[in-house]
């Protein structure tokens, strides 16, 4: 069931609408997202792992903050923040089925969202992982390695 998908035109979509919630919110976001990256894959998929990625970056960064959402060859999509980051005791947990790393003042959110793109990257082949940055959280998804 998987067909080409131009991620670049999923992540430049969802970018553009994200970018006047952005606004909205006081957030800055930036976007750097190469053009022509085209995966097999389902695009409700992607589309929804992109989103939850970016709902996850917007609740939990303050106003001001900045989010980056970047696609490269590869491909490598890229979501980084400068907000609070996820606690080092938490890093592992966070794919885990209900786990709510981090505090969020509404205290909202199930805890699914970040299993649920790593079953959409497992379906795609790919791997998603959160990346180790001296400020913030940076989730990365990229082809799976071979061992």
């Amino acid at each position: 069931g998987l067909v080409p998908v131009d991620l670049s035109e999923i992540a430049q979509r969802l970018g553009e609408l994200y970018a006047d919630s952005a606004e909205e919110t006081g957030h800055a976001l930036i976007l750097d997202i190469e053009p022509d990256v085209v995966i097999p894959g389902e695009e409700m998929a992607l589309t929804r792992l992109i989103t939850n990625l970016l709902d996850n970056a917007f609740k939990f960064v303050p106003k001001g903050g900045t989010i980056t959402l970047a696609l490269e060859a590869g491909p490598r999509l890229t979501v980084r923040d400068d907000g609070p980051g996820i606690p080092e005791g938490q890093r592992e947990q966070v794919f885990e089925k209900f786990s709510r790393a981090g505090q969020h003042p509404e205290g909202n959110g199930a805890g699914l969202g970040l299993t649920l793109c790593r079953a959409i990257a497992q379906r795609h082949h790919l791997e998603i992982a959160l990346v180790d940055t001296p400020q913030g959280a940076c989730f990365t998804v990229t082809p799976e390695t071979t061992t």
